[in-house]
C-alpha cells in the first residue's frame, strides 16, 4: 500500500498571490546572499493541519468531510499583518508573513482537527497560528547571516492591508522533490458558507 504525504490548507488566490510577491520580492532582494530557501509563490498556502503519511482509504474518508466543513464556512477575508520568524527572531528557521483573520478561520481549523482527530490523526499538540511560509533557513549558516536575518527582518514592511477572501479548502499532496517540495491538490472544496 503506498502511503502520501498530506496537509490541509487554503489555497492562496491571484490577488493574495500578488500581494505576497510585493512583500517578498524586496526581502529577497535584501537577502539574497544568504542561506534561505524561498517558497514560490504559487506554493505558499495556509495551512490548517499536517497529516504525514496518508493511506487511499484515509483520503477517501477525509473528502467527504472538508466538503461539509466547507458547506458550513463563508470565505473568509484575511490580510498579511506582519513578517517574522519562527521559533524567533534571534534564532530563525523559518520566515513567515502573518495574518489578521476572522474568528471563522479558527473555527475552521478546530472543526477539521476535531474531524481529523475522529479519524484517527494524533491531535496537533501546538496551538494554531496562521501563517504563510515564505522561506527556510538553509543549515549551512553563519552566526552573522542569522544576525542580518534578524535585523531585515526588523526592517522589513508590510504593505497597507489589503483584505483578500480565501474561499478554497484542499487535501494536498507533498513531494518532496531535490528542487522544493510539489504539492497536488487530491480534494478541493469551495468555502460556501453563509
Amino acid at each position: 500500500m503506498s502511503l502520501t504525504r498530506a496537509f490541509v490548507a487554503l489555497e492562496m488566490p491571484e490577488p493574495m498571490q500578488r500581494e505576497l510577491h510585493k512583500l517578498a520580492l524586496p526581502i529577497q532582494r535584501q537577502m539574497k546572499d544568504l542561506p534561505l530557501r524561498w517558497v514560490q509563490i504559487p506554493n505558499i498556502h495556509l495551512t490548517l493541519k499536517f497529516l504525514g503519511p496518508v493511506a487511499p482509504e484515509q483520503i477517501a474518508q477525509i473528502g467527504p468531510r472538508l466538503q461539509a466543513l466547507a458547506a458550513q464556512t463563508p470565505p473568509l477575508p484575511v490580510h498579511i499583518a506582519a513578517v517574522g520568524a519562527f521559533p524567533n527572531a534571534a534564532q530563525p528557521r523559518v520566515l513567515w508573513a502573518g495574518l489578521e483573520t476572522p474568528p471563522e478561520l479558527h473555527d475552521l481549523q478546530a472543526s477539521l482537527e476535531r474531524e481529523l482527530v475522529a479519524l484517527g490523526f494524533p491531535a496537533e499538540p501546538h496551538p494554531f497560528r496562521p501563517h504563510l511560509t515564505l522561506a527556510r533557513v538553509r543549515r549551512e549558516h553563519r552566526p552573522a547571516n542569522i544576525k542580518r536575518i534578524s535585523e531585515m527582518l526588523a526592517e522589513a514592511r508590510v504593505n497597507p492591508p489589503q483584505s483578500i477572501a480565501l474561499d478554497s479548502l484542499a487535501l494536498f499532496s507533498s513531494d518532496l522533490k531535490p528542487g522544493g517540495s510539489v504539492y497536488t491538490p487530491l480534494v478541493r472544496s469551495a468555502l460556501v458558507g453563509n
